[in-house]
């Protein structure tokens, strides 16, 4: 895999040609990368992406070459996703090939000690008995590996300009953005996931394909205590509450065509489920040292950036536990502050595909990090090759170590 960049596509076909000659020569200079116009190649052994690049600079048609304009001025968001996306394995190959991944692993572990097996255990699938729907074990699962990334991200150069999460998410988002320590971090959402075990009375959450206003007149007919927990993008709105009451509201919808899809979650957040936990949560988060966000944080519990002034307190994650989740405005928060492409940080292309219906198409790049049931390997290259097109600076031999293809890590759990 190689990485050219130019001012034109004139010059980017003279940048081809050498790379070529290089490959052959079994040297491993690289053209100066400036430019907006990006040329990404992948191919099996040197001589084959010696080939594509050969192929592309005479101007011939190559499967191996991808060729994009990059924005004038390229602005990262990263988005970290919340809860309901974990499983198994989650993470076989960047546990199995990634020093800086498995480093952060190796510090969370190192900090909380879960029912049933380690983190690494439970994101590289060796792990036998946890299980995630227990919160003690879902909760902090999702922090480490979205914290993991942020590490693996930065290994290969990737640094966002700013943050946002959903829900979980915003917890490791507050680390991306230098507000939360790895290790607080950790031991914090790990308190949570007890006490959300321990203390929350369940309930259920649902997704319906509707607006706000249908939703809750849906709410009121039944008079019971549900609620909107997160408003996620146009006509996608999730419900949640007490069990037999979300159940009557969702057939309700379901009645007048609405399309209503259970949430795979281990109790009802954002909801009246969530009221005894709130004073605890407000005690442990208390306890954090939280500092101001160095990097800019677009918060979903307000649904705008966060102004210099504003401190992610123990009283905001109170307020962030039972108040919606406002994602879409997050997303139109990010994108009109300047970011051009957004890297989902989580274990599935969730926010991807919810992102993507907040903004006019075309308008941003969308890169999930992982897919759930595809090539690990294949989807962490492809988000790599992505963000290069995009017109960022990543470290592609350094991403083609991590993620080498192997027929022992082809994860796609």
């Amino acid at each position: 895999m190689t990485g050219l960049a130019a001012a034109d596509e004139h010059e980017l076909r003279r940048h081809a040609t050498m790379r070529a000659i290089a490959l052959r020569a079994g040297s491993s200079h690289m053209p100066a990368a400036r430019g907006r116009v990006r040329l990404v190649a992948s191919a099996a052994t040197p001589a084959a992406l010696a080939d594509a690049l050969d192929a592309y600079a005479a101007q011939q048609p190559s499967a191996a070459v991808q060729v994009h304009l990059a924005p004038l001025r390229p602005r990262l968001a990263v988005l970290c996703s919340g809860q309901s996306d974990v499983y198994a394995g989650m993470a076989r190959v960047p546990c199995a090939h990634s020093a800086a991944f498995a480093g952060a692993l190796e510090r969370c572990d190192a900090v909380v000690e879960l029912p049933g097996a380690t983190l690494r255990a439970l994101l590289d699938g060796s792990a036998a008995g946890a299980s995630f729907e227990d919160a003690r074990v879902a909760q902090p699962a999702l922090f480490a590996l979205q914290a993991a990334l942020v590490a693996l991200w930065a290994d290969w150069g990737v640094t966002p300009d700013a943050v946002g999460g959903h829900s979980l998410g915003e917890y490791a988002a507050a680390h991306a953005a230098e507000a939360l320590t790895l290790e607080d971090g950790i031991a914090l959402v790990a308190e949570r996931g007890a006490l959300t075990q321990r203390l929350a009375s369940g309930g259920r959450m649902v997704a319906v394909l509707t607006d706000a206003e249908t939703a809750w007149a849906a709410i009121r007919a039944d008079g019971g205590p549900v609620e909107i927990a997160a408003l996620n993008a146009p006509e996608v709105v999730t419900l949640s509450g007490p069990h037999e009451h979300v159940a009557r509201v969702a057939a309700s919808l379901a009645a007048q065509d609405v399309p209503v899809t259970r949430l795979d979650t281990t109790h009802a957040f954002h909801s009246v489920c969530m009221n005894t936990l709130l004073e605890p949560l407000a005690q442990a988060a208390a306890r954090v040292p939280f500092t101001p966000p160095r990097i800019p944080f677009a918060s979903a519990l307000e649904g705008r950036l966060l102004t210099d002034d504003e401190a992610l307190d123990g009283s905001y994650w109170v307020r962030h536990l039972r108040q919606p989740v406002r994602f879409r405005d997050t997303v139109r928060a990010l994108a009109e502050a300047g970011c051009t492409a957004f890297l989902e940080l989580g274990p599935h292309a969730t926010l991807t595909r919810l992102g993507a219906r907040c903004l006019p198409a075309g308008d941003v790049q969308w890169v999930p990090s992982l897919r759930r049931g595809v090539d690990q390997a294949a989807t962490l290259r492809a988000a790599a090759q992505q963000l290069w097109l995009a017109g960022f600076d990543v470290d592609l031999a350094r991403v083609a170590r991590d993620v080498r293809s192997r027929a022992s890590s082809r994860a796609t759990a």
